[in-house]
């Protein structure tokens, strides 16, 4: 079994190792051209993201590998620090995580423990573009981690969630919900100063693929003190998003935006001593749907 996992792994190493030569040009060629006069936040996020999606999507075309529902996390990681997501990894299903950061000198790594604190998979080679394949042989609940191990400051970070006979998402649907989430995330920054969120262990950035009624749900997030934004915006399917944002316990409803609109906003004060859960609903769409929602701190 050892020998097998390793040479799963190897392949799909030399797979990753592949794309990783033509991902920049890839993205230069599909993605829109950064503005370095915009928002300093969003150039640094954006290269992050564009790096890490242009490699998700050089690996669907070169393997079978798709996007899980929750295909990409994003978050500003200071050295020695991570984030991670919890979620039910299927017995049998094989899947993919990779990360990568545009930062120079650094070492990302992925670790992913099953529900007793054992660590099951990981790359933590010296390298910024780490990549795990794990095929679990129980479903449970598994925590993924994004670890920044070393750098010489912090770093926007990403990682995209990928597994067999995932789904298979047009580039022109990843440039989309992408530009337009960053570019609204801008026009909120050029209103009020606002960053990123860099709360320890929680993502500044989630990217979810829904179906038309479907829902997705983050909960246990850790927002920390002051003024928070969540936005939201899809591709080019995307017709109406909803978002609630809500205390965990008890339940209290915090904010929520169910307006007819493809770009939700909530505007709220959160607590550091207070957990909270973040609904998506791809109330209506042309199709299945990317939807990138990001959470930033208002000052």
């Amino acid at each position: 079994m050892a020998t097998q996992f390793s040479r799963m792994k190897f392949s799909f190493a030399v797979a990753l190792c592949l794309s990783l030569f033509t991902a920049t040009s890839f993205a230069q060629e599909n993605f829109k051209p950064l503005d370095q006069n915009s928002w300093n936040p969003g150039v640094h996020m954006a290269e992050s993201m564009v790096l890490t999606l242009a490699h998700g999507k050089k690996v669907e075309e070169e393997t079978d590998y798709g996007f899980c529902e929750t295909c990409y996390l994003g978050a500003f990681l200071q050295p020695g620090n991570y984030s991670y997501m919890t979620m039910t990894l299927e017995q049998g299903q094989s899947y993919a995580f990779f990360g990568s950061t545009a930062g120079e000198n650094t070492d990302l790594d992925i670790i992913v423990l099953d529900e007793y604190g054992n660590t099951v998979a990981e790359d933590t080679l010296t390298d910024n573009v780490p990549a795990v394949e794990f095929t679990p042989t129980v479903t449970a609940r598994y925590e993924i981690r994004l670890k920044l191990y070393s750098g010489d400051e912090g770093e926007f970070c990403g990682m995209t969630l990928m597994r067999k006979g995932g789904w298979s998402v047009p580039i022109d649907n990843l440039a989309t919900a992408t530009s337009r989430t960053l570019e609204y995330c801008e026009r909120v920054a050029a209103q009020v100063p606002a960053r990123f969120l860099q709360e320890p262990q929680e993502w500044a950035m989630i990217g979810t693929i829904m179906t038309e009624g479907a829902e997705s749900g983050y909960s246990d997030m850790r927002l920390g003190n002051g003024r928070r934004a969540i936005v939201a915006c899809g591709d080019k399917h995307t017709r109406d998003i909803d978002l609630t944002v809500s205390q965990d316990s008890p339940y209290v409803e915090i904010d929520s935006d169910t307006e007819t609109d493809a770009n939700p906003l909530l505007d709220f004060e959160a607590s550091g001593f207070m957990r909270y859960s973040l609904n998506i609903k791809n109330y209506e769409s042309s199709g299945a749907t990317l939807v990138m929602s990001a959470i930033l701190d208002i000052d």
